[in-house]
Parts: C-alpha cells; sequence; structure tokens
C-alpha cells in the first residue's frame, strides 16, 4: 500500500520538485492512518496537495537561508584572510623581486648620472655668470662674492650691480665692458671690498 501511495503522490506533484525521501515519509504516514484502501487512494491523494506545498515552501526557504548563510560565511572569510594578509604583508612576485633588484643595482649609476648631471649644469650656470660679468667689467673676485639666484636675469643683475659700484665709489676699478683690460688699482680694490662688498651683497639679497 505505501508504495502504490508513494508512486501516486509522485505523480500528482512532481512539479513541487519534492524528493522522493519526503514522499516516502509522507506516503508511511498516510499508511499509519489505517484508514487509506485501495478504493480512497486517489480521493487521499488528491487532498494532500495543500500540506505538500507547504512543505516544499519550507524546504525552499531552508534552502535559500542555507545558501545565504554560506555566502555570508564565504564572505566573512575571504574578508578576514584578505585583512590578515594584508597586515602581514603579502609576499612579492617572483617579477616583482627581479624588478627590485634591478633598480637596486641601477641605483648608483642612476645617482652618479645625476651627480653628473648636476656638476654640468652648476659648470655651465658658473660659466654664465663669469662671461656676464666680465661683459659688465665686473672683477672675478667681486663675481664670487656675489649671492646669485638660479634664475636671475644675468643682464639685469650684473648692470644693477654694476650701477651699485659705481654708487659705492668703484667706478675707476671696474674694467671696460667690452672685456677688455684688467681691473685698475688693485690694491685700492682690496682695502675697498672690506666696506663696499657686502653692502653690495646685502642689496642682492
Amino acid at each position: 500500500m505505501k508504495t502504490k501511495i508513494f508512486n501516486a503522490l509522485k505523480q500528482a506533484y512532481s512539479n513541487l520538485g519534492l524528493g522522493d525521501e519526503v514522499l516516502q515519509e509522507h506516503a508511511g504516514a498516510l499508511v499509519a492512518t489505517g484508514v487509506i484502501t485501495e478504493e480512497n487512494i486517489a480521493t487521499v491523494v488528491q487532498g494532500q496537495k495543500a500540506f505538500l506545498s507547504s512543505i516544499q515552501t519550507t524546504l525552499d526557504k531552508a534552502r535559500t537561508d542555507r545558501t545565504k548563510a554560506d555566502k555570508e560565511a564565504k564572505e566573512k572569510a575571504d574578508r578576514e584572510a584578505a585583512e590578515a594578509a594584508a597586515a602581514k604583508g603579502v609576499e612579492p612576485t617572483q617579477a616583482e623581486i627581479i624588478a627590485k633588484a634591478v633598480a637596486d643595482a641601477m641605483k648608483p649609476f642612476a645617482d652618479k648620472l645625476t651627480g653628473f648631471e648636476t656638476q654640468s649644469a652648476t659648470e655651465k650656470r658658473t660659466a654664465e655668470i663669469m662671461a656676464k660679468a666680465k661683459e659688465y667689467g665686473i672683477p672675478d673676485f667681486l663675481t664670487n662674492k656675489l649671492s646669485i639666484s638660479a634664475d636671475a636675469d644675468l643682464d639685469a643683475f650684473f648692470k644693477d650691480t654694476k650701477q651699485g659700484l659705481v654708487d659705492q665709489g668703484f667706478k675707476d676699478t671696474l674694467a671696460p665692458e667690452d672685456g677688455a683690460g684688467t681691473p685698475k688699482n688693485g690694491s685700492d680694490i682690496a682695502s675697498l671690498i672690506d666696506t663696499g662688498t657686502k653692502q653690495i651683497v646685502e642689496s642682492k639679497k
């Protein structure tokens, strides 16, 4: 009898997606009532729709809840693993190790090249300053005492400097503006440097 009831339930409610185990258990429960006969099987089976539908709804909800719980548990585990890895420090890849080794090996050469470039730029700027000073007849020893910014307009700077020298009484010590000749009265220049140069340097800061 149980087998007949089971087959009848399976045929009638296959659309519910209930497993054989559930239908077998339900068929057994119906047999246990002692009221099922060959004549009323069809009627009894038809009357099980509401009950079996409720079972199907309950099972679906349980599956959904379980899936959600599993997903949340996995997300939490992944998040904790990521946080732990971040706190510990992720091991570098082989490519990263090689890139760092190459960068470390090249650093001394890069530093040396930067030093050469800086030295070259400084020497070039110094040559420009000395040449421009010579154009305005400014003695080298005085030029070396001046504070000249890296972006200074040399023409404007030395024009003002020459005027300052003239104002301070250095007019007769300046070389010709074409650069020819040498400063005059060297001993006078030496004696005036201590008093006049400081004022000129300060005016250029």
